[in-house]
């Protein structure tokens, strides 16, 4: 049966224009070309991709010093219809992008670490041009953030991503950025801190500045030169300087005056509240939300030009459904049933 998985997922993959491809697999007994993601970027090249399949086993840490296309087979997945016949996520641990990994694109994976190690973040983006799109970031961390963009990067863009950080009793932040950063684009996220006392869902020093548009958060703003438009604020407080805010929801009265906002409550009368962890979230026809972008879109992760995609699902076909015997026959082949989609 993993062969015929894997052969499937190997026809239906559509890989980037150049460089290798390379196959990760931590599942017992499988034929991939590695089982750590670490091994498989060290004997990558530049260019090359890594398609990584969901596994129960996590795949280890990461320090990036290339530029490589990572693609997992995105998360949730066993919450929402039609996502990946196999519905295990593929888990890798700290994950650091150094100087050399610029160009990279990260997208369908799950970052989380089960213990507390070391107080340091999940992600840390050391370099510049870097697309971090529909992953699941859980962080643990005091001090310091679920992704943290260092400073002196540039054209980083968080797109599409399910981000939370669950310490309590102590400062933490899901999205931090650090020093002098520019050209930063935090979008179509949804980003959660547990702990509204202490925790930041997100914060850009006077020093940096980024477009934070069409978020879900929960947890406190300390924002500085952002233009921030189209999001929802779930719960949280805010303060900062220099910013262009409009057309935001917020469950009080967070936001400063003029900004063009709505105070609402986080209540059904706004979501759909059914379906899974993240699609509980989209909004209702004729909400308080419902086109309320600057756009004519819906405001929060589902509105403007390129919506959150549930589950984090790449942006590759993939096999929702699969059907097919333990073993076959020379007189009657291998009989296998998929259903699939292109997801573009």
């Amino acid at each position: 049966m993993k062969s015929v998985l894997c052969f499937i997922f190997i026809c239906l993959s559509a890989a980037p224009a150049s460089g290798k491809i390379w196959h990760v697999d931590s599942n017992p007994g499988n034929s991939a070309d590695f089982t750590t993601v670490q091994a498989a970027h060290d004997a990558a090249s530049a260019g090359d991709t890594l398609y990584i399949m969901g596994s129960g086993v996590p795949y280890g840490p990461l320090v990036m010093t290339k530029r490589l296309n990572l693609f997992g087979p995105g998360f949730f997945l066993a919450e929402n219809p039609e996502t990946q016949a196999n519905i295990s996520e593929a888990r890798i641990g700290l994950t650091d992008l150094n100087p050399g990994s610029e160009g990279s694109l990260i997208t369908g994976l799950y970052f989380h670490y089960p213990t507390l190690l070391s107080a340091r973040s999940q992600i840390i983006i050391n370099a510049s041009n870097i697309v971090f799109k529909r992953n699941r970031v859980y962080g643990f961390t005091t001090g310091t953030a679920s992704i943290q963009i260092s400073s002196e990067t540039g054209n980083v863009f968080i797109i599409q991503n399910y981000i939370h950080n669950d310490y309590t009793g102590n400062t933490c932040y899901a999205v931090q950025l650090q020093g002098q950063n520019t050209n930063i684009e935090i979008r179509n996220n949804f980003i959660q801190i547990v702990d509204n006392s202490y925790g930041y869902s997100i914060s850009c020093p006077a020093t940096s500045s980024a477009t934070i548009s069409n978020n879900l958060t929960h947890g406190y703003w300390s924002i500085n030169y952002c233009v921030v438009t189209n999001n929802i604020m779930a719960g949280g407080f805010y303060s900062g300087a220099n910013n262009l805010i409009t057309n935001n929801l917020c469950n009080s009265n967070q936001l400063p005056a003029g900004s063009n906002k709505q105070n609402t409550g986080m209540n059904t009368s706004l979501f759909v509240s059914t379906g899974g962890t993240d699609a509980y979230y989209q909004l209702l026809d004729g909400s308080a939300g419902d086109n309320y972008g600057t756009d004519g879109t819906d405001v929060g992760p589902f509105g403007g030009w390129d919506p959150y995609v549930i589950s984090g699902i790449p942006s590759l076909p993939t096999i929702y459904y699969l059907e097919a015997p333990a073993s076959g026959s020379a007189t009657n082949g291998l009989p296998v049933r998929i259903k699939a989609k292109s997801n573009r």
